[in-house]
């Protein structure tokens, strides 16, 4: 049985300590639950950014959506 987590979306900010350095951003990822969307697209843009692994990043819950 061939099994695909759900694709989860977010659009909105990215915060650092609390200070917006990303006012829109938008990332899709497959995620068994809410918390590791987020987890997975926090780890991700700082990838994309080369940013430090252990750099704080704060995405909001409000603007992670389950994609149909």
């Amino acid at each position: 049985m061939d099994y695909l987590e759900p694709m989860w979306i977010y659009e909105g900010p990215v915060r650092s300590f609390g200070r917006i350095i990303n006012d829109k951003w938008t990332y899709r990822t497959r995620a068994i639950s809410p918390e590791k969307a987020l987890s997975n697209m926090s780890f991700r843009y700082k990838m994309i950014h080369q940013m430090a692994k252990n750099s704080k990043i704060e995405l909001d819950k409000k603007y992670l959506k389950l994609e149909n």
